[in-house]
């Protein structure tokens, strides 16, 4: 059943008035669901809502801060309080931040691991082992994949090495 231009300008102007859309939807006579196959659909009715929504927020944050206000004017603590936390920096509640060890047993491993099979300065292998930390979290496992495989190619290079009497660079290091 089609509903009319009127019904869904009453539906904007009582969004306006309270802007919830449950409440506005019994105060017009529509249901839930029809109000968001409007929304779906109609994309001039969606913007309109939205506008709605916008001014009958911050008219009803009008009507709540001039109930605080009166509030803290009465004398009442409670009112005094909120107002102060949330207005003036001396009486906002002071934050404590934890600060854990940034090395875990894992990563001191690995950073050993890394300073062990390569010649690296002390910045380079912080910064790798940083790095396999935020890759394990995103990819859990990957950390066993890649040093399985840096092993076997070692084993590789040493197996090659000597079948080819390769002698090893002393002065070969990482960039």
């Amino acid at each position: 059943m089609a509903r009319s231009k009127a019904e869904k300008s009453a539906f904007i102007k009582t969004l306006e008035e309270t802007p919830l859309a449950s409440y506005a939807c019994k105060k017009v006579g529509i249901g839930r669901t029809t109000f968001y196959r409007w929304m779906r659909t109609n994309y001039g009715f969606k913007r309109d809502v939205e506008r709605a929504l916008k001014r009958g927020r911050s008219q009803w944050n009008e009507i709540a801060e001039s109930a605080l206000m009166k509030n803290v004017k009465n004398g009442k603590m409670d009112a005094i309080k909120f107002y102060l936390t949330h207005n003036e920096k001396r009486y906002a509640p002071k934050r404590s931040v934890f600060i854990e060890d940034p090395m875990t047993e894992k990563d001191k491993e690995r950073y050993e691991w890394a300073v062990r099979n390569k010649p690296l300065t002390k910045e380079q292998a912080e910064k790798i082992a940083g790095a396999w930390m935020r890759w394990e979290k995103s990819e859990p496992g990957i950390m066993m994949k890649i040093k399985e495989r840096v092993d076997k190619n070692k084993a590789e290079e040493a197996a090659a090495r000597e079948k080819n009497k390769i002698r090893e660079d002393p002065y070969d290091t990482l960039d």
